[in-house]
């Protein structure tokens, strides 16, 4: 006997939930990709190229034998960079 809660859309409805929550996920991902990518135009040349080499150099000190990725993983090191600084903390007043 199938349990009085249950229904045979449960599975649906469970899917559908999780959809949502993909696509939400997704959408506030792109958002904060885009913050991230404003930020760095704001920058000036000089403090982002700091930035890069910072993230360079923490990769390197992460990953000493790394051979292919490295430029991947040190843009994402400099997008944590710039999140972590300048784009989590909320404003001061």
């Amino acid at each position: 006997m199938p349990h009085p809660l249950s229904s045979p859309h449960q599975p649906q409805i469970a899917q559908e939930e999780e959809d949502r929550e993909a696509k939400q996920r997704l959408e506030e991902e792109e958002q904060q990709r885009k913050r991230i990518d404003e930020a760095k135009t704001a920058l000036s040349p000089e403090h982002l190229a700091n930035l890069y080499e910072e993230a360079q150099r923490r990769i390197r000190q992460e990953n000493p034998n790394i051979k292919f990725g490295e430029n991947i993983l040190i843009q994402l090191k400099l997008d944590e960079l710039i999140w972590d600084r300048y784009l989590s903390k909320p404003p001061d007043r």
